[in-house]
């Protein structure tokens, strides 16, 4: 059972943690106005792939998945009796 609750706590923020990463990588390619203007091209025939509309998406879902995943995590902690 253990092993179970340690692999929970462990797993259980890594959505919250992806759309943070995520929004960290768009905003440093952002950064390189290159690799900002190719991608801003790209993204015309495509609608919601621009920058602005991506980074809200992954905002909008890291407000939910950071909170669950922190409850989920501090649940299975002190559920955890130990860590053999």
């Amino acid at each position: 059972m253990s092993f179970v609750l340690s692999f929970v706590m462990l797993f259980g923020p890594v959505f919250g943690s992806l759309c943070i990463g995520l929004m960290f990588g768009n905003c440093v390619v952002w950064l390189i106005r290159p690799a900002r203007r190719k991608l801003a091209e790209e993204s015309v025939s495509y609608p919601g792939t621009d920058f602005r509309e991506s980074t809200v998406t992954l905002i909008r879902l890291a407000v939910w998945a950071v909170p669950l995943g922190f409850f989920v995590a501090l649940a299975a902690a002190s559920l955890l009796k130990s860590l053999r």
